[in-house]
């Protein structure tokens, strides 16, 4: 291949490319299984942490968009009726024009490449694509997308401000800041991977664009930059596949990261639109450092083993809910569990609970005694009706010491009384707070008063 590669031994979606690459003039075409040594760790590991210089100084990204496989090629037979503008004359003699508000849900979104994980950031970190789709050949860079019926612009597609419905998929970000960081987790997240060990792999070259262009870092998937906020990630249930979600991996990335799961996530939970974006959010935890070992030379692709030391209140027992398992819901918005709280309690406390994993029903069940939940957000709630809190739900890793928790899933408390009050009234009981003798050490109280803690989330 050193000598030259004979054109016949091609798929037809290479064949193709090169036909583009020689009508647009241009002498050089970068393919990653060509360039890059197959079957070979060692060189992948090296070119993957590439990608984002790769394809961030490309010229053109081409996308087989609506290929299944190397075999579909750019060029779809098509119906070429679907070019054509839909005008409607009115009596008055108006003349309407009918848009298709489905089309970039159909071509782009919904299209075979897009639901690859790998294709999501060569769709990002390149200037410009040109996607080819059944219906037309679509062109798409940080100002403009456009198509053959559109070649200015489609209507109300503005690609700087793409907006989210947590129902349908996001339409694509091409800004670079923190909400466009968490859009583009979402939609990630969404894809599918041949291999689970490439969560982050397959995502490194975005998080090496972002950390260039913010000069944010980037820690297992998550920003560092309000990453107390970033931990309350949830499994997105209407996504969700119980079979995915059920299915034990290789390491791959700590529990308290989004990459740890096979499955979809969200940040927009029950009572606020999107945790990132509510006002009068406190964080009542404080990330003192993290500690990670990468897999290979890249930090911010596979990883070993990762670690955040975490300063925080007390830990709540689970025991302070009467049911851990009473009514499982599986449809848009609805919380995984429905808690109620303690008789013995004498505030009311109205819970939600997502956990990340399908398996982690059983294992509350049977550790209803080693669960333990740590607040990490509040917020007042509109309109002065209450309080609600955000907080993971961990359990203590005993293979790794003392102090040491796993994430199994995240909570929300709704309250009538703020956290501090909260915890002050759950201290005046017996049981309710975890012992002492389980956290890494003691800290001095914060300036609300509450005492504070040192564990490590791995």
């Amino acid at each position: 291949m050193l000598h030259g590669i004979p054109s016949e031994e091609l798929c037809k979606t290479f064949k193709d490319a090169l036909t583009v690459t020689k009508a647009l003039g241009f002498n050089y075409l970068w393919v990653d299984s060509l360039c890059i040594v197959q079957d070979d760790l060692e060189d992948w590991r090296k070119e993957s942490a590439l990608m984002s210089k790769v394809y961030g100084n490309a010229i053109l990204n081409i996308a087989a968009t609506h290929a299944k496989d190397g075999n579909g090629g750019l060029f779809a037979g098509r119906d070429i009726s679907f070019l054509s503008r839909q005008l409607v004359y009115l009596p008055s003699g108006e003349v309407r024009e009918l848009l298709d508000s489905g089309l970039y849900e159909r071509c782009l979104d919904n299209a075979p490449l897009s639901q690859r994980a790998w294709t999501i950031q060569e769709r990002f970190l390149a200037p410009r694509t040109c996607h080819f789709t059944t219906e037309q050949v679509f062109y798409e860079c940080n100002e403009l997308l456009a198509c053959e019926a559109w070649p200015r612009g489609l209507p109300n597609q503005n690609v700087q401000d793409p907006g989210f419905d947590s129902e349908r998929r996001p339409k694509f970000p091409r800004m670079v800041n923190e909400m466009s960081w968490n859009r583009i987790v979402r939609l990630y997240s969404r894809a599918k991977l041949t291999l689970s060990s490439d969560k982050l792999v397959a995502f490194s070259g975005i998080s090496h664009h972002f950390r260039t262009v913010t000069g944010n870092e980037y820690v297992a998937g998550l920003s560092r930059h309000s990453l107390e906020q970033n931990l309350c990630w949830a499994r997105h249930l209407r996504f969700s596949n119980p079979k995915i979600g059920a299915k034990r991996t290789p390491y791959r990335a700590p529990s308290w990261s989004w990459a740890s799961i096979d499955d979809p996530v969200r940040w927009d939970l029950y009572t606020i639109d999107d945790i990132l974006d509510a006002t009068e959010t406190q964080t009542v935890i404080n990330i003192q450092s993290f500690d990670i070992l990468p897999a290979g030379e890249d930090t911010m692709g596979g990883l070993l083993d990762a670690q955040l030391k975490t300063t925080c209140g007390p830990l709540i027992r689970s025991q302070i809910v009467s049911e851990l398992i009473s009514v499982h819901m599986r449809y848009s918005d609805a919380w995984a569990m429905q808690l109620h709280s303690h008789k013995s309690l004498p505030f009311s406390i109205t819970c939600g609970l997502i956990l990340d994993r399908e398996e982690s029903n059983l294992l509350m069940k049977n550790l209803r005694e080693s669960i333990f939940l740590l607040p990490v957000l509040t917020r007042r709630l509109p309109h002065n009706v209450g309080f609600s809190v955000y907080g993971l739900v961990i359990t203590p890793a005993l293979d790794q010491g003392k102090g040491y928790f796993r994430r199994l899933g995240l909570f929300e408390f709704l309250l009538e009384e703020s956290y501090e009050s909260l915890i002050d009234n759950l201290s005046r009981g017996t049981d309710f707070l975890m012992d002492e003798s389980l956290y890494q050490d003691a800290q001095d109280p914060g300036k609300n008063g509450i005492e504070q803690y040192t564990i490590m989330l791995v």
